[in-house]
């Protein structure tokens, strides 16, 4: 593996006016999440760690991933918890509203595999991880 990357993955909603549209688009997103995909299709070997809902949102984050050759054999899916989600308004002539719906599911320091972070070349990891969900994961994959 070249890279492993760890963090929050979230279903995004995006539409015009929600309150009024008929139509929305549903995507996936999240900064590790785009870390992996990018590097994954500039040719490197990505692996990404995560927790998701046992929910139809979540399973479309690990089958995004894995449709762009992003290993997510260490991912965790979570029993009765949700997939976080943005829903993002955007409105010609004016910035866009985003509210953001955090997921119940947490990175533990437990679901950190330390063998195989210690053996990538890299360990791409940020603050937003460490700021949200998941400072004593991130600190133990930085630490192997």
């Amino acid at each position: 593996m070249d890279v492993y990357t760890l963090g929050e993955a979230f279903a995004i909603v995006s539409s015009g006016r929600i309150r009024h549209e008929h139509e929305v688009r549903l995507d996936v997103t999240g900064s590790e999440f785009t870390v992996a995909v990018g590097l994954a299709r500039l040719g490197h070997r990505v692996a990404w760690l995560g927790k998701v809902g046992a929910d139809e949102l979540g399973q479309r984050v690990l089958t995004a991933l894995r449709g762009e050759g992003v290993d997510v054999s260490d991912a965790r899916t979570e029993e009765g918890s949700a997939t976080g989600m943005i829903l993002r308004e955007t409105r010609p002539g004016q910035a866009a509203k985003v509210t953001h719906y955090r997921a119940g599911t947490r990175l533990a320091q437990g679901n950190v595999p330390i063998d195989r972070i210690a053996a990538v070349r890299i360990l791409h990891v940020s603050g937003i991880t460490a700021a949200l969900n998941a400072r004593d994961a991130m600190h133990a994959a930085v630490r192997a």
